[in-house]
């Protein structure tokens, strides 16, 4: 059978590839398709919202002249670092308002002029809004009036360094948002935890959020609200945070995220208390007890995360440079219920410079007290990278120190190119001591 004869639905099949397929996803993939034959360019034009086939206005695009010569597509307008000749076609497609279903901007100005005049109509078709001002020299504030004040078909929104105080007017306007993103927010267009949580409430539709503050952004000071009902985003399922550990404890302590099954966080600053951490996690339904964790040291970073499962994944790092030692300790210890029933154990590491910015900064037994609240665990990894300096720190331990490290660990894998013939040196004595108490430990290479 010859591609020309096949049925309809294998056509559909064809064209969902290279719609899907990376490369073409980022043009209009249809329209060499629609050269091909009469059948094929009927179909296409029959199905475009089906097909997700939309008209790509781009740099290089003349828009007029696409939109003269194709009959109403969706349009899909993408410009970065805009010149004259940009802003005319973007204003050229925004002309075709009933029918623009993505805008992305990056770097282009709209605060003011034609385009902040145009971005004001309604958009009844608007799925998706992207707008990056990262790298302006001066950010000034966007119009109070979006999207005609409803924004009804819209799904996703990304907003980076964007000082926007009408931004919680645009999100009251579009109840059937499934994704928000927030970045780098000015300090301009700074919404506290209070008025987000509040607005984020409306949204039941909502199933991924991503906020991430500068660190130029105000520290709150974190007081729990007393007995207030908190909102509940009941479509909720991945929470991403980057900022300070104040403003994300009072935030998470507004809200409920029943279904959450994904949640990354960076803290930026010193951690203190962190109680509702530890209840958004275990409140969600789908959270069961993680059985592996990993603990990594890379670079200036520091980083705890569940091994990922389809139960729950947890992310959290911290990037102070000078107290994220500290502040991952605090973390664990706030998370001990949940770590003490982690049976397998990896501690993660990179060679590079890692000895000039943890060996000399660390006293050995504070690398031990990372393990602490890792009570259950049976198996311990621990990576070529760090194995210097988790050796030096289990060499300084006494008989009734090394008994209650870690007290049910059966198995030690250290990195290795090839296996042991003996107990590495350093740890005899530690090994020694766990064999006295009862609780024997084996030595096995690790081999990745």
């Amino acid at each position: 059978m010859t591609i020309d004869i096949l049925p309809d639905d294998a056509l559909l099949e064809i064209f969902s590839f290279f719609r899907e397929d990376s490369y073409f996803r980022k043009a209009s993939w249809w329209i060499p398709l629609a050269h091909t034959c009469q059948r094929w360019r009927c179909i296409i034009f029959a199905l475009p919202v089906h097909l997700n086939a939309v008209l790509v206005c781009n740099r290089g695009t003349s828009v007029r002249k696409s939109t003269k010569l194709w009959p109403r597509f969706p349009i899909s307008i993408h410009y970065s670092f805009s010149n004259w000749e940009d802003e005319i076609n973007i204003s050229a497609a925004l002309e075709h308002r009933d029918d623009v279903s993505e805008i992305s901007l990056y770097q282009i100005p709209i605060a003011h002029g034609r385009l902040a005049t145009m971005l004001q109509e309604p958009f009844p078709a608007l799925t998706y809004f992207h707008l990056s001002t990262s790298n302006w020299p001066s950010r000034p504030a966007l119009p109070e009036i979006f999207f005609g004040g409803s924004a009804s078909s819209l799904r996703k929104v990304f907003l980076e360094s964007v000082p926007f105080p009408a931004f919680l007017r645009l999100v009251l306007s579009a109840p059937n948002l499934v994704s928000l993103a927030l970045h780098k927010t000015p300090v301009s267009g700074y919404i506290p935890s209070e008025a987000m949580a509040t607005c984020l409430a409306t949204l039941i539709n909502l199933e991924r959020l991503d906020i991430r503050f500068p660190s130029t952004s105000p520290h709150p000071d974190h007081t729990i609200p007393p007995s207030l009902p908190r909102a509940v985003l009941p479509a909720l399922t991945r929470l991403s945070f980057d900022g300070f550990s104040g403003y994300l404890e009072d935030f998470l302590s507004r809200i409920d995220t029943p279904v959450l099954r994904a949640l990354s966080i960076t803290f930026t600053d010193s951690v203190s208390h962190i109680p509702q951490l530890f209840r958004t996690i275990s409140c969600a339904e789908r959270f069961k007890p993680p059985e592996i964790a990993v603990l990594e040291f890379r670079g200036s970073d520091l980083t705890l995360r569940f091994a990922p499962s389809d139960s729950f994944d947890l992310y959290i790092k911290c990037d102070n440079m000078v107290e994220r030692s500290l502040a991952m300790r605090l973390i664990c210890d706030e998370l001990s219920p949940l770590l003490c029933c982690i049976n397998r154990l990896i501690l993660s590491g990179e060679r590079r410079d890692l000895w000039l910015i943890w060996c000399n900064n660390m006293e050995p037994m504070q690398w031990l007290d990372f393990l602490r609240p890792f009570i259950a665990a049976t198996s311990l990894h621990v990576s070529y990278a760090l194995w210097g300096c988790f050796k030096h720190a289990l060499s300084g331990l006494t008989e009734e120190e090394a008994t209650g490290m870690l007290p049910e660990l059966r198995t030690l894998f250290v990195e290795a190119s090839r296996p042991f013939v003996s107990v590495p040196k350093g740890i005899e004595q530690f090994v020694a001591a766990r064999q006295l108490s009862g609780r024997p430990i084996e030595i096995q290479p690790w081999i990745p």
